[in-house]
């Protein structure tokens, strides 16, 4: 036995020091970095790219903090809007008004004529019947989280969207 670990600690030993000799240094060893390009034209491309580029969502500074807040106050008839009330829900109003390149009246007059409109976002629940829940329940520990199967056989009467919000909503309650 005390030859095999030996036998083993010199072979790692081996190994490490080999590893460690092995890191090449030097500029010859290091990156050549092109230089950053301006722009990018994907028809000069020369390898086949088959991600599409990305999409700039939001542009900040284009506006001051206090013009995005009036902005959002106005489309949710809030007086007041703290720095913590800016969440994910506001993603599609602040998309709106990065699609009309700022022009905040623009955005306005495009969210009163959307069908959806960021409000819909914080228009709250409808309250679940017992029925629902204990439907809901049973269709959870029937299909695990296969939501869309315990909408269309336990809880017709909701979407697929408010089955998985109320999923969210179960899972934090005591039961």
């Amino acid at each position: 036995m005390l030859i095999i670990a030996n036998s083993l600690s010199l072979f790692l030993s081996l190994s490490v020091s080999l590893s460690l000799s092995l890191f090449l240094t030097g500029p010859e060893y290091q990156a050549k970095i092109p230089p950053l390009a301006e722009t990018h034209d994907p028809s000069s491309s020369s390898s086949p790219d088959p991600t599409p580029p990305d999409t700039l969502l939001w542009c900040p500074g284009k506006l001051s903090e206090e013009v995005v807040r009036s902005y959002l106050r106005e489309i949710y008839g809030r007086d007041n809007l703290p720095p913590a009330d800016l969440n994910h829900d506001d993603e599609l109003a602040l998309y709106t008004l990065h699609k009309h390149n700022y022009n905040v009246q623009d955005a306005l007059s495009d969210i009163a004529v959307s069908p959806s409109s960021p409000t819909d976002l914080h228009t709250p629940m409808r309250p679940w019947l017992e029925k629902e829940c204990e439907a809901f329940e049973e269709g959870l520990r029937l299909y695990g989280k296969n939501f869309n199967v315990i909408q269309k056989q336990h809880i017709p009467s909701r979407t697929i969207g408010e089955v998985i919000q109320f999923y969210y909503l179960w899972k934090k309650t005591e039961r």
